[in-house]
């Protein structure tokens, strides 16, 4: 249940970039929205995958392949649509470079190794409530950092995933409790 309330959640965060862009009046594309929600599945299922099926090889070696991949398999569309054509390297400032470098070690290494870690000592719906916290993170940074305005609809999205964060959390807090109370009537 908690799961479906933060998707309604997510729905109704991004509500408005979805209905522009499907009025062609702005946004990302119906393409690119495919993509997303492709990228989100295979992540999902590469999750899950690494839980229950993954090598018992050390988590930093197991995060390393799969960001490696990833890498590799994004390059095809990177050439195909053409990114690299016109791009000035030397304009990219030593502040971009090093947020760049920042992104990959803190955002990518340490975040993604973390996330594996996690994945094999938590259950995987309790690892997977990261999805729906990023969001509000990011639309709060935005907030109070970059003075973005933020609608009504956005924020009771944002309270919807908070409370379904606090669902998937509290039922398994929940089982825990009974769990313990029946070891107390049994011993």
């Amino acid at each position: 249940m908690g799961m479906v309330v933060g998707l309604a959640g997510v729905l109704m965060l991004f509500s408005e970039q979805v209905t522009a862009s499907l009025q062609g009046s702005g946004g990302v594309g119906i393409g690119t929205m495919g993509l997303l929600i492709l990228a989100s599945i295979a992540w999902a299922a590469g999750s899950l995958y690494s839980k229950y099926k993954s090598s018992e090889g050390s988590t930093m070696v197991n995060s390393s392949w799969q960001m490696m991949a990833a890498g590799i398999a994004f390059l095809p569309g990177m050439f195909i649509r053409g990114e690299l054509n016109g791009f000035n390297w030397s304009g990219v400032s030593s502040g971009a470079w090093l947020s760049v470098f920042y992104l990959v070690f803190f955002g990518s290494i340490a975040g993604f190794s973390a996330y594996v870690w996690l994945l094999k000592v938590r259950p995987a719906m309790q690892v997977s409530t990261y999805a729906y916290v990023n969001p509000v993170v990011a639309v709060f940074l935005a907030v109070f950092i970059a003075n973005e305005k933020i609608s009504s609809i956005q924020i009771f999205g944002l309270i919807t995933i908070i409370g379904s964060v606090l669902l998937i959390n509290m039922a398994r807090y929940r089982r825990e409790k009974m769990a313990e109370a029946q070891l107390k009537i049994q011993g």
